[in-house]
């Protein structure tokens, strides 16, 4: 079965990261077609062969930067970034940042980075190797924000009415 996974690919030109679609319509990302039986995904390369081993609870597709936010969860989950070579750095923040719908943000096609939420309630912006690269902090009273590097220099702030600026976590109280 795993030889008829994929039988013919049409390549888009562009970026390496671009999706190739197959012709099931099923796409292919950074090359690795995302497959899995409900309970653990993992992936497949175009001939069907396993890349990276069914071991993951959760994985995004592949960014173009080569890195997807995935998590593992072998009794308590871990959240982190996979790579196309099957290794996967586990991030030592909370969890990824998820959209209003519940969906996890993943890995920016622009900037390479993915946001983390910390255990502050800080957004840490993550690179393809793990990395932290940068934080985005909101004060309690949300009338400031403040953009700083991985060393924990500021670079950047502003300033609004309190409330503007929300923190990731904990939730606000309704």
């Amino acid at each position: 079965m795993a030889g008829r996974l994929v039988r013919r690919v049409r390549r888009l030109p562009g970026r390496t990261g671009a999706p190739a679609r197959r012709r099931d319509g099923r796409r292919l990302w950074c090359g690795l077609l995302k497959v899995g039986n409900g309970f653990a995904r993992g992936f497949v390369d175009p001939a069907g062969r396993r890349a990276i081993a069914p071991h993951y609870a959760w994985v995004e597709s592949f960014s173009s930067c080569g890195a997807a936010v995935a998590c593992v969860d072998d009794g308590a989950p871990r959240w982190g970034v996979l790579r196309t070579d099957g290794s996967f750095t586990p991030s030592a923040h909370r969890e990824p940042l998820t959209d209003a719908d519940g969906w996890v943000v993943g890995f920016d096609d622009v900037t390479g980075l993915a946001p983390f939420v910390a255990g502050d309630g800080a957004l840490v912006h993550v690179d393809a190797e793990g990395r932290d690269v940068c934080r985005v902090e909101a004060s309690g009273d949300g009338a400031s924000v403040a953009l700083r590097d991985a060393a924990g220099r500021t670079v950047w702030e502003g300033a609004a009415a309190p409330g503007t600026f929300e923190r990731a976590w904990p939730p606000t109280a309704l």
